[in-house]
């Protein structure tokens, strides 16, 4: 049977590599996060991690005040904002969407932890940890890559050469961690209570 031939597939983050294989389809086959890159007309803070995804985002986007925009996983997909006018858009990137994403690319990227989820999808730890791993792969130089301190399963996961690494931690030091009821920043700087 002849397979149709289309110019570009985009594939919803739920549906499984192997199902898409089968159609044999033609043509370049993304998922809708890496369309909403493509389309975006700010730079992208995306955040990743098995938990606090959608806290994160949401945090951060208020954080950085007006002309930020938080996207993606928590409910607003990238590619239905993402020709607004905002200064940056703030995305929660879920391993299923980062599968799809070969392009995808952020200026800020924050992996928040890593523990054994959905592997029911994946197959084992090591692929869900290699699909939250393409957000990673893909910074360059001069991009800031924030990570836990003290987290083996994140610790794993290679750095490209002159990304800026910032960590942070709730029990123990790192360049952002909590003291008491303070938030020390780098130095042991106080940065609020």
């Amino acid at each position: 049977v002849a397979r149709q031939a289309f110019a570009l597939v985009v594939v919803s983050p739920g549906v499984r590599p192997e199902r898409v294989r089968a159609l044999e389809l033609k043509g370049e086959v993304i998922g809708e996060l890496e369309l909403g890159y493509l389309l975006a007309s700010a730079p992208i803070t995306a955040i990743t991690g098995t938990n606090g995804k959608s806290t994160v985002t949401t945090l951060t986007a208020a954080m950085l005040g007006e002309g930020a925009l938080a996207a993606g996983n928590l409910g607003t997909p990238l590619s239905e904002v993402a020709r607004e006018p905002v200064r940056r858009f703030v995305v929660e990137a879920s391993s299923f969407q980062l599968l799809w994403s070969e392009r995808f690319h952020a200026e800020v990227a924050g992996v928040l932890n890593l523990t054994p989820n959905h592997l029911d999808y994946h197959g084992s730890f090591e692929a869900y940890r290699a699909a939250k791993a393409r957000l990673v792969e893909r910074l360059a130089p001069g991009d800031v890559l924030v990570v836990p301190a003290h987290d083996d399963a994140v610790a794993a996961i290679p750095v490209p050469h002159g990304v800026e690494v910032r960590t942070f931690a709730v029990h123990g030091e790192a360049d952002y961690w909590l003291s008491d009821g303070v938030l020390l920043g780098p130095g042991g700087r106080v940065l609020c209570r």
